[in-house]
């Protein structure tokens, strides 16, 4: 395993142990290897829930934030709306 590829498992877990050990389970199920260009490939299907790391503060922050806003997709700024 590249150590870099498990730099950037551990990044998008956002330091979670319990969720690097899950994503690399699940690699392990289709591959013997992991390779920093294949953790940046499935980078948006095995990356933690953004809604999850955020609280009510951070959420006013980024629908506040004009830049920031109108670069979000619809979906992500219902998300915003229902964080409690």
């Amino acid at each position: 395993m590249d150590p870099q590829a498990i730099e950037k498992l551990v990044e998008m877990s956002q330091f979670d142990i319990r969720q690097v050990i899950n994503m690399l389970q699940m690699h392990k199920t289709t591959s013997n290897t992991l390779s920093n260009t294949e953790v940046h490939r499935k980078a948006y299907s095995i990356q933690k829930d953004w809604q999850l790391s955020h609280n009510a503060f951070s959420a006013c922050s980024k629908f506040f934030n004009r830049k920031e806003f109108s670069c979000m997709q619809f979906k992500d700024k219902l998300g915003l709306f229902f964080i409690d």
